[in-house]
């Protein structure tokens, strides 16, 4: 009995390594800082966020715009002068 629980231990211990090294790899490249966004707002890409359907599509719009604000792009005014399109 304790030979079987010793294999299985050996077992699982050995086979959550990858998993857990790959776990790490993703948690250190997301924690990573990101690049300064660009200096004056008309360097920054712009994007525009059309809405259709039901309400939780307006809460993931919002959601979406952001993000969008975090990584340093800026709304556009309409979706022919915007660099990205998102409809949702």
């Amino acid at each position: 009995m304790r030979q079987l629980l010793r294999r299985a231990s050996r077992t699982l211990s050995t086979s959550t390594k990858p998993r857990l090294a790959a776990l790490r790899e993703t948690l250190a490249r997301d924690a990573a800082p990101k690049p300064p966004p660009p200096t004056t707002p008309e360097d920054a890409r712009s994007f525009f966020v059309e809405t259709r359907g039901c309400q939780m599509n307006v809460s993931d719009s919002e959601v979406v715009r952001t993000l969008l604000y975090e990584d340093g792009l800026r709304e556009a005014d309409s979706a022919a002068t915007a660099d990205i399109v998102l409809l949702n």
